[in-house]
């Protein structure tokens, strides 16, 4: 939304939550993703509000070290660190880019309905938008997705994700020193 806006396109975004949410825990942002908010021109707020990462270290807590990655060394490759921060920060960053009333909070995509060349919303509120395009950013289990008959079958992608708890590297200096 902030590209298009940013090239000239009116853009609206339907958000079902009612405000913008402190809920959530961390998120990374790796190099690619640093790299588009840097042509997008606000990488740098990404920066500051987060905590660049370098080190990943896997652990078990009876076999210790597991793994030890170095990913410094993709910053250099790519230009950016990966950069760690609270996913209602990145949140709030992203809202910033927008004009005002690109959002509205509150509201649900009922019904989707294509004619010609205009997709047509049917929303919560009993509005409708009308647009050129629609674009689905609605999670795992998309209604966006099933509405524009892409189906929802989940498959296995082959990838693993891992949620941790992190320690300060502040507390991990200390502890090495």
């Amino acid at each position: 939304a902030i590209a298009l806006e940013q090239r000239g396109y009116k853009v609206e975004v339907v958000e079902r939550s009612n405000d913008l949410s402190e809920a959530g825990a961390g998120i990374w942002m790796a190099p690619n993703p640093m790299q588009v908010f840097s042509r997008l021109g606000f990488a740098e707020r990404i920066i500051q509000a987060g905590w660049p990462v370098d080190r990943l270290r896997l652990q078990d807590s009876r076999s210790g070290d597991l793994q030890i990655t170095n990913i410094s060394e993709i910053s250099k490759q790519f230009g950016f660190e990966t950069i760690a921060l609270h996913r209602g920060m990145l949140q709030r960053i992203l809202y910033e880019q927008l004009r005002q009333k690109s959002i509205r909070f509150g509201c649900e995509v009922q019904s989707l309905n294509q004619r010609d060349n205009q997709v047509s919303a049917n929303l919560s509120d009993g509005s409708s938008v009308v647009a050129a395009i629609v674009v689905g950013a609605d999670g795992f289990n998309s209604q966006i997705r099933r509405m524009a008959g892409f189906g929802g079958e989940k498959r296995y992608s082959g990838s693993s994700s891992y949620r941790a708890i992190a320690r300060d590297a502040r507390m991990l200096s200390a502890e090495a020193g």
